[in-house]
């Protein structure tokens, strides 16, 4: 175990303007486990930390900075490492002291603050990447040319794809410590990097409520003879929400006894609510989304990039439910096809209509049953306990070194 009287300063970033909340979600629940050890948390944040997106309080102190400029045309240049720089290294010198190193839960906005902090403050440093970071951009950046967006546009996404590779580097090459939640990343950083790198999946709490079923169920106008089929999520193209509403048309008369649901938020969020099929639900952002999990028989995770191990998948797995994914490799890490669960190719919708077909005709079978109990027996290597026992000794390995 772990344990510490001094302060443990833990950073925070995001884009403020972006309404995604997964790294919120993240870092409550490794502050919920480190705290349980004994470690004190304080986080620095250019944004406030979005509690209504988790179930649960943490017990640390949050000092949150207003950075004024939040536009995406701001996030462009140089602009923004000055005022993360000015908004952050005076707090960071006043607290030198009580500070045992700084930890910085993805990289964005960082790398100028960890340059200044290495020379002024000399602590070590470690840098958990949550996100897929330049690959997110090139991604965002060829789709921008495959879909036909405007000049400005592709310029914008050039840009961002220029500075997040750049910022990348810079931190990956300050940091003495590096972990990643993506097997993909984790393999790519470790032949560069070496050592220093560390693979620690996202944690995943599974909560085991007792849920009124029957009152959802007749809210939601769900029978209990049809097969709900969920996606949870951020609506996207990356995390491949398309696939899934092409996948409802095209189950819309030969299988009626089907109902598809979607609990998320994103760029496709209007497109959703436009959509009246009477197959088709969609229930915008849920805080407590176990509820879906306890109605839906199957999950798909159609993800076309994931930058670590998808919390969705797992958590599906932890409740028992059938799961259809990408295979992308961190998708591919944890489901075997046909042992815990089902594979597509990645993008392709026959592939993923085949085998949703497949799997709605034989649900009730003893094949599906032990997909399932093979299903939440995988689930327990993402239990918050280990995890968190694997970030405490990397903790304590960094700080030893360093001493």
């Amino acid at each position: 175990m772990y344990a510490t009287n001094k302060i443990v300063i833990t950073t925070f970033t995001s884009f403020p303007y972006n309404s995604a909340g997964g790294g919120d979600v993240q870092l409550y629940r490794f502050a919920n486990g480190l705290k349980k050890n004994g470690v004190n948390l304080e986080v620095l944040s250019i944004k406030p930390l979005d509690a209504s997106r988790v179930d649960f309080k943490a017990d640390f102190t949050v000092k949150c900075f207003t950075i004024p400029l939040t536009t995406p045309l701001a996030n462009i240049f140089f602009i923004k490492y000055i005022f993360v720089t000015l908004f952050f290294l005076p707090y960071l010198w006043k607290s030198r002291r009580m500070i045992q190193f700084i930890y910085c839960f993805s990289y964005r906005y960082m790398s100028i603050v960890m340059a200044f902090s290495k020379g002024i403050l000399k602590k070590p440093v470690m840098c958990h990447i949550i996100d897929s970071g330049s690959k997110l951009s090139r991604f965002s950046f060829r789709w921008s040319f495959l879909h036909g967006s405007s000049l400005i546009g592709r310029i914008l996404q050039g840009f961002y794809y220029v500075f997040d590779l750049i910022e990348e580097k810079v931190t990956l090459r300050l940091a003495d410590v590096v972990i990643c939640d993506g097997v993909d990343r984790y393999y790519e950083l470790k032949g560069v990097l070496g050592s220093k790198v560390y693979f620690i999946p996202d944690i995943v709490e599974v909560v085991f409520e007792e849920e009124n079923e029957d009152a959802l169920r007749e809210y939601l106008e769900v029978g209990n003879d049809n097969i709900v089929i969920s996606y949870i999520g951020r609506l996207s193209f990356e995390k491949g929400i398309d696939l899934f509403l092409r996948i409802a048309y095209v189950f819309l008369n030969k299988y009626p006894k089907v109902k598809f649901i979607v609990a998320g938020d994103g760029p496709y969020s209007a497109l959703l609510r436009k959509i009246k099929l009477p197959n088709f639900i969609y229930l915008g952002y849920i805080r407590n989304v176990h509820k879906i999990y306890h109605l839906c028989d199957i999950v798909v995770v159609p993800s076309r990039l994931e930058g670590g191990v998808s919390s969705t998948l797992v958590e599906s797995l932890s409740y028992g439910k059938i799961v259809i994914a990408s295979d992308v490799p961190n998708n591919a890490y944890v489901i075997k096809h046909e042992f815990n669960g089902f594979l597509f190719k990645n993008g392709d919708l026959f592939s993923l209509l085949r085998i949703l077909r497949y799997v709605v005709e034989n649900l009730h079978t003893e094949k599906m049953t032990n997909v399932k109990t093979e299903a939440v027996k995988t689930s327990r290597r993402f239990h918050a306990r280990l995890l968190v026992r694997r970030l405490i000794q990397v903790y304590s390995k960094i700080l030893s070194t360093n001493q």
